[in-house]
């Protein structure tokens, strides 16, 4: 079976990757195929399903038209620069151009060892493999620019952490996987015409619609900081802290990647940490721009040599784009939060209105997305109605209602715009979290499949899902979430 592949970034040579077949597994069963995307990709979901499918998204057989590589990478983690990461259990088998005329990547995570392993199995459990499946499908319905899951099957094997799991692959479909790290491989290899390439690819394959008026370099570097400014703004006005935001775990492309230990929020904490391995809270959900607008001056630093003959001309473009970074992370994060408020512009009043709530929020422990609900559903004829009523107060209340009715819009648009833009369902940590003890102790997927269909439609209230609104029981709370390497 022939999947339509091309191989743009094969063809840039071996400088960039890494020719490598997946390790079959012995006894593979589906978890679950999105035939929807599978459609946007021109793949017809009957025939996966019946025919060859199964045995393509383990590994056990590609396409006839595949390419399987693994691509080289560097990267700063936790801070530290690492020379050399690379793909060390993901495998590129092909690139797809979609019913939108986009090109798309797909790629086996789980496939088994490559070259740039290290010590790793190049082996995914199971648990990682349903998460990053839920949570980058959650991300997509939430209109949150992300890389997507194909399709999720388990292996029949087991893998060794801190004890034996089941293991999974996951077929993860991406504009690209160029990462800020890719281009700092380069970099500190100083493989210049290697690294020249890679920018003039880059802009192609993701910028080219933009009309360039700067070097190449300075026309990347200008649009990775805007898409990578709005997708953080995008990811706290969903109260989303992604865990682990190495420059190896930045898309160019301004997709969210590598759902490792990530989580939304319950209880609002500005400094709030999930990630087990982030001790000194770097990737706390406040640090996130800052974190962000600093990957991108280690993107500058990379492609420094090619932004300006000019050293001085080279500084002043890498502080001039890191001082837009930050100034459009503000202008679309107040607009984000302005429209979870019902407001259709934003002023001086509305800032102070909305900083005034995140205060209340944290001082009383709310619920982030809760919180926005109930705003969807007040009623100031029938306050008391909704179990956070008592927790905000009447005074924030009535400054909030005065100032919806000084706008042209009516209320009805702004409650409209409310429903459009606060979710009612997100991928809540103790629910993932049952799905995955399910999946493993009763080789169960009922939940998992429940779950996935809610997220699908994260605006609109389903029958019989309730449990699905509201926060972790005490004693079901997840505080803590792990990368699954």
């Amino acid at each position: 079976m022939k999947f339509g592949f091309d191989h743009s970034y094969h063809q840039l040579g071996s400088d960039f990757s890494v020719r490598v077949a997946p390790t079959p597994v012995s006894a593979p069963k589906w978890i679950a195929l999105n035939e929807a995307l599978a459609e946007e990709l021109f793949l017809d979901p009957k025939r996966l399903k019946i025919e060859v499918g199964l045995d393509i998204f383990s590994g056990n057989r590609l396409p006839e038209d595949a390419c399987a590589l693994a691509m080289v990478y560097a990267g700063h983690q936790f801070g530290h620069f690492v020379p050399q990461l690379g793909d060390g259990r993901a495998i590129l088998i092909g690139e797809i151009i979609d019913k939108n005329q986009n090109r798309k990547d797909l790629q086996l995570k789980g496939a088994g060892l490559t070259p740039f392993s290290r010590q790793g199995d190049g082996r995914s459990p199971l648990g990682p493999v349903l998460r990053e499946f839920l949570l980058s499908e959650a991300m997509h319905a939430l209109g949150v620019p992300s890389t997507r899951a194909l399709a999720a099957v388990s292996t029949g094997e087991s893998v060794c952490r801190d004890e034996a799991l089941p293991g999974g692959i996951l077929c993860r479909v991406a504009s690209s996987h160029l990462r800020v790290g890719t281009f700092e491989y380069f970099a500190h290899q100083k493989k210049w015409e290697a690294l020249e390439r890679l920018i003039a690819y880059a802009v192609e394959r993701h910028f080219s619609e933009y009309e360039r008026k700067t070097s190449l370099a300075h026309h990347l570097f200008h649009h990775v900081c805007q898409r990578q400014s709005e997708l953080v703004a995008s990811w706290m006005s969903l109260g989303f802290i992604h865990g682990v935001m190495n420059t190896d775990n930045t898309s160019i492309s301004g997709e969210t990647i590598d759902y490792g230990p990530c989580a939304f929020m319950e209880e609002f904490k500005s400094d709030q940490v999930f990630s087990f391995i982030d001790r000194h809270g770097r990737y706390a959900y406040e640090n996130q721009p800052a974190i962000a607008m600093w990957n991108m001056q280690c993107l500058g630093e990379a492609l420094f040599k090619f932004l300006s003959t000019d050293e001085k001309r080279a500084k002043e473009i890498v502080r001039k784009e890191l001082e837009f970074f930050e100034e459009h992370f503000l202008r679309q994060w107040w607009f984000k939060m302005s429209q979870k408020f019902g407001f259709f512009s934003f002023d001086e009043k509305i800032r102070s209105l909305i900083l005034n709530f995140l205060k209340e929020m944290e001082r009383s422990r709310l619920d982030f997305t809760q919180s926005f609900r109930y705003l969807v559903e007040f009623n100031p004829e029938a306050r008391g109605f909704v179990d956070l009523s008592d927790k905000i107060s009447d005074e924030w209340l009535n400054s909030w209602w005065a100032l919806l009715t000084t706008q042209k819009e009516t209320q009805q648009q702004s409650f409209d715009l409310m429903k459009r833009v606060n979710p009612i369902y997100i991928p809540r940590n103790h629910l993932v979290e049952a799905v995955i003890q399910e999946a493993q102790s009763q080789q169960s997927l009922v939940g998992f499949h429940k779950l996935w269909e809610a997220l699908k439609t994260p605006f609109q209230r389903q029958e019989g899902l309730k449990q699905y609104e509201t926060p972790a029981p005490p004693g079901e709370k997840v505080c803590q979430t792990f990368c699954g390497t």
